[in-house]
């Protein structure tokens, strides 16, 4: 198994926007995020709270995520950086003041999956490992995060339908503390996450519902329900490379 971390050249099959199920050369895309409250009358009012910016290179690879409250404070700002073949090889998250809170290093198989991560924290100071493993059709399996001392802390394990999309999550290391599960639409969209806590009733459900899409096949409008109350709209302005 050979490892790459900025070394390698040929360009790699998928890049982030086909792995976030967006379709065509998507250059911004602007989110309008709005909360949603439920009256006692079962009128609802959204209120506009926070713009999200994403940019994509010409590539198709992630460059940066920045999210403002509607008065133009930051709110957080996430930068990416990427190798010749496009693979995502570190990641910066920034408070809102402006200060490092974060950093990701990330490494590589041959096959362009992620294996291994570093985390450092705001004075550059390794906080933490993951590693990552892929069955033979690169569709992730399992995750599990370590501390300093290598104390395994969090394991992950990943079911998958035969489009690559993951259906389940376990956690836990020696029992289970929590099974996601995720359902989606025919265009990979997810349009439900429900998750349970094993010996116990409780059972949170999450659902999406998507509109208005344009013409390449995005959505323009999506509203998040938390057990079956809406709770979030977000409203999208995409930008397309020429």
């Amino acid at each position: 198994m050979s490892f790459c971390l900025f070394s390698c050249t040929e360009k790699k099959s998928k890049n982030d926007l086909i792995r976030a199920h967006l379709k065509g050369r998507i250059k911004t895309i602007v989110d309008s995020v709005y909360e949603v409250e439920v009256k006692s009358d079962g009128s609802k009012v959204n209120e506009w709270v926070a713009i999200d910016t994403e940019k994509y290179d010409e590539l198709g690879n992630d460059i940066s995520h920045i999210s403002y409250s509607l008065s133009g404070k930051l709110i957080w700002r996430d930068i990416f950086k990427h190798d010749t073949r496009g693979n995502q090889v570190e990641e910066n998250l920034y408070k809102n003041n402006g200060r490092l809170e974060q950093k990701t290093i990330l490494f590589y198989n041959s096959g362009d999956s992620v294996i291994k991560t570093f985390q450092f924290d705001s004075t550059n100071k390794l906080g933490g490992t993951s590693d990552f493993k892929y069955d033979k059709r690169s569709h992730s399996t399992e995750d599990n995060e370590y501390e300093l001392d290598g104390h395994l802390s969090a394991r992950h394990v990943y079911f998958n339908d035969i489009n690559g999309n993951t259906i389940k999550v376990v956690h836990g290391i020696d029992s289970i503390i929590g099974i996601d599960t995720y359902k989606y639409d025919d265009f990979g969209n997810k349009i439900q996450w429900c998750l349970k806590m094993p010996g116990t009733k409780r059972r949170f459900v999450n659902n999406y519902k998507y509109k208005d899409f344009d013409k390449t096949g995005n959505w323009l409008n999506k509203i998040e329900s938390y057990d079956d109350e809406p709770k979030w709209m977000i409203k999208r302005i995409i930008e397309y490379y020429p």
